[in-house]
């Protein structure tokens, strides 16, 4: 029995979350190189955020 299968392309929801210790929106280059290949390849970017990176918290937790 033959089995035919479709690969139907579903978009997805995406949200890109940028942690940088300096990187702006506008310096941040890795995160709109990934909202144009996420875009390019039909889903669609729900929201984009930028977190600073806290060295201190990080590093007072380890200790």
């Amino acid at each position: 029995m033959a089995h035919n299968h479709v690969n139907e392309f579903i978009p997805v929801n995406i949200a890109i979350l940028t942690v940088p210790d300096t990187r702006t929106d506008e310096t941040d280059t890795s995160g709109h190189l990934l909202v144009d290949y996420l875009q390019a390849a039909g889903h669609q970017l729900v929201e984009k955020a930028i977190v600073k990176d806290n060295n201190w918290t990080k590093t007072r937790r380890e200790t």
